[in-house]
């Protein structure tokens, strides 16, 4: 992990996984950073120019964390490649999975909504919004394009627009919320 100071990147001192390659990094509404490590079942925080690992309940040997979102509560969200989706908040740690009612237990892409709606990209899974404590899943059988989604981009004119296998395609935000809501039988 290395920061740009001035022209030069400087390698950021010791913190807890440091040998351990990294896979994503989020700053949250607070400014601290957050990092995602391969092969270990935890996250790192940065706050104040201090790191705190955070364990991430796993029956697994290792975890690879793939994303990190925040949503509107101020809760913690991190995928996995391969065992589900954790929220961390106030000290606590909920894991989530195919048994909760996720699509897939491997995630790729996070979008928290101010509403509230946190919506996941797997892959074999399609989308996911998780709403008040309930997972609705969209999917081919649904008419999303692929099962497979790698990022979600909110344009800020009503658009996601996913990145699949399938290439790149745009869905409006309101007909997913409908869909979601089971006001549409399809998308």
């Amino acid at each position: 992990l290395y920061r740009l100071e001035g022209e030069s990147f400087v390698s950021v001192g010791n913190f807890p996984g440091r040998d351990m390659g990294l896979a994503c990094l989020f700053e949250d509404s607070k400014g601290r950073m957050w990092l995602g490590q391969r092969t270990l079942n935890r996250l790192v925080m940065f706050e104040n120019g201090s790191a705190t690992a955070i364990d991430l309940p796993n029956p697994a040997p290792a975890l690879d964390v793939t994303v990190i979102a925040e949503d509107a509560a101020g809760s913690i969200w991190a995928g996995t490649d391969g065992s589900g989706l954790f929220r961390w908040n106030g000290g606590q740690c909920r894991r989530f999975t195919r048994r909760d009612g996720l699509s897939s237990n491997t995630i790729r892409a996070l979008h928290a909504d101010p509403d509230g709606a946190l919506w996941i990209g797997t892959v074999d899974g399609g989308l996911c919004r998780f709403k008040n404590d309930r997972f609705v899943i969209c999917s081919t059988r649904d008419g999303l394009v692929d099962d497979v989604i790698n990022y979600i981009a909110d344009d800020g004119r009503g658009f996601f627009w996913l990145t699949s296998f399938q290439g790149v395609f745009r869905v409006p935000k309101a007909v997913l919320n409908e869909f979601a809501d089971g006001a549409r039988r399809r998308i």
